[in-house]
């Protein structure tokens, strides 16, 4: 049974509230005595059965988290820019985590001179430092493949391998890609490899309006959380700095159900704010900027305490 099912049938206008605050980075350090860090030793059984149900599409939430303008039945990959040596044996899984500056280089150079021969079309967009995201949009195509990236160093790239018979016309043109891009990155110092994954064949979801009658914020400037809400038909605000979050997440509150903050000191500076004043459709929202003057204010998070409160 699935008991989101029975959520929707309980939903009502003017719910509560609700805070989501995800602490990104909060892996803790290993403990020898322990057998790992606080998350890796951690009994999950319910994450664990969800993950093994689930699909992980990466490079859905990446196409979605730099407003990429995705359509239904595009398949999309999360890619990491790498080094290789000599041998083709991975070195570096993120090239040295290259600037953003230089990511958007490559790939402008990669769009520019690998071509694929089939009825569609591909795009390669920059994502972040060392990351990017590959879409494939044409009929015929399947996003059941295995990972090319080995998530180690020391050893080649894996081959794309289909695991179904509707993405092996996905698996050819993902290898072709691969063959041409290698040539073409071969005078880079760093970046001349990628590794893939997170294969996914792009079906829009449901609104949390149109589901559960909430009207969702997320702050965050993260690509993959800006993605995971796009994808739950929130709208998307402009990426901003430091200053910009208190005062709109402040301003929007009174207005919206859920509040998705992300604490993510880690990532690159910036932070930027997702909000949705719950006009949806079926298959997602249409996005629009808040005007610049609601952006202003200081640090939100470092020095806040969350209630979680439901009225």
């Amino acid at each position: 049974m699935d008991i989101s099912t029975v959520w929707e049938d309980l939903a009502w206008d003017n719910g509560g509230k609700i805070i989501y605050l995800i602490l990104d980075g909060a892996g803790g350090l290993p403990d020898s005595e322990k057998g790992g860090t606080e998350l890796q030793v951690a009994q999950t059984p319910n994450l664990d059965r969800l993950a093994q149900d689930s699909s992980c599409g990466l490079g859905i939430l990446s196409a979605l988290g730099i407003d990429f303008d995705l359509q239904e039945n595009d398949i999309a990959a999360r890619v990491n820019f790498a080094t290789c040596d000599r041998n083709g044996k991975v070195t570096d899984r993120r090239a040295g985590r290259i600037n953003t500056n230089t990511n958007q280089r490559l790939c402008q150079k990669i769009k520019e001179k690998v071509t694929l021969d089939f009825d569609g079309e591909y795009f390669f967009e920059t994502v972040s430092e060392h990351r990017a995201v590959f879409i494939l949009r044409g009929s015929g195509l399947g996003g059941n493949l295995l990972d090319t990236d080995p998530q180690t160093t020391g050893t080649t790239p894996l081959e794309p391998q289909a695991q179904s018979q509707d993405s092996q016309k996905t698996a050819t043109l993902v290898r072709s890609f691969i063959e041409q891009l290698k040539q073409v990155l071969a005078d880079e110092d760093s970046a001349n490899m990628i590794l893939m994954r997170g294969f996914e064949r792009y079906q829009p979801f449901r609104s949390l309006a149109d589901r559960f009658k909430l009207k969702g914020v997320c702050v965050a400037d993260y690509p993959m959380y800006r993605g995971v809400s796009r994808l739950l038909g929130m709208d998307i605000l402009p990426r901003g700095d430091e200053t910009t979050v208190p005062s709109v997440a402040i301003l929007l509150w009174g207005r919206l159900q859920s509040l998705f903050p992300t604490l993510d000191t880690p990532q690159p500076k910036g932070v930027g704010i997702l909000a949705s004043t719950g006009e949806s459709r079926k298959h997602g929202t249409k996005s629009r900027s808040f005007p610049p003057s609601q952006n202003r204010s200081a640090s939100f998070f470092r020095d806040s305490t969350f209630l979680l409160r439901s009225n």
